[in-house]
C-alpha cells in the first residue's frame, strides 16, 4: 500500500481539470448568452489599466449556432485586441517614464552649464606661453599657478610647495 496516492474511483478522466486563464467560448455558450442581431449595443468604457479580470467583452455574436471556424476566429479578434491594449497601456507607461527621466537629465545639464569652467584663466595663460615663448621651460611660473589651482579645485586644498 503505498504505490498510488489516487483512489480506485477515482480516474484521470475524472479529476477536475487544471485551472487556467484560457477563456473558453462554445459555441452553446454564444449561442445562450449573445444577443440579436441590430441590437444596439452599449457604447465602449475607456480603460485606464488593464489587467487579466478587465479583458475586453468579446464580440456579439449572431443568434444562430456559430461552427468551430467562427469560434476560433472571435477568439483570436479578442486576444488581438486585449494585446493590442495592453501593449498600449505598456507604451504609455514607458513614455511617461522616459518623458520624468529626460526632465531630470535636462535639469541636470542646466546646473552643470551655470557652474563656472576651474581655473579657466590659468589653463589660457599655460597655452599662451607654450605658443609665444621659444623655450618652454620659462612657462614654469604659469605651469605652477595652473597645478595650485586644479589641486585646489579638485581635492579642496592648495598645493603644498615642492
Amino acid at each position: 500500500m503505498g504505490g498510488s496516492s489516487s483512489t480506485p474511483s477515482e480516474t484521470p478522466e475524472s479529476s477536475p481539470p487544471a485551472a487556467t486563464n484560457e477563456i473558453i467560448l462554445t459555441p452553446d455558450f454564444l449561442h445562450t448568452y449573445s444577443t440579436t442581431e441590430g441590437a444596439p449595443q452599449p457604447p465602449p468604457q475607456p480603460q485606464t489599466s488593464l489587467d487579466a479580470s478587465e479583458a475586453p467583452a468579446a464580440p456579439a455574436a449572431p443568434s444562430r449556432p456559430l461552427d468551430e471556424a467562427t469560434v476560433a476566429e472571435l477568439r483570436a479578434q479578442w486576444e488581438r485586441e486585449y494585446r493590442m491594449k495592453l501593449l498600449a497601456e505598456f507604451e504609455k507607461t514607458k513614455r511617461e517614464a522616459m518623458e520624468a527621466e529626460m526632465t531630470r537629465l535636462e535639469s541636470k545639464i542646466l546646473k552643470l552649464k551655470e557652474r563656472p569652467v576651474p581655473c579657466e584663466d590659468e589653463s589660457r595663460a599655460v597655452l599662451e606661453c607654450y605658443t609665444t615663448e621659444k623655450d618652454k621651460l620659462n612657462c614654469g611660473d604659469a605651469v605652477k599657478a595652473l597645478r595650485r589651482c586644479s589641486r585646489a579645485a579638485t581635492w579642496g586644498r592648495p598645493l603644498e610647495e615642492d
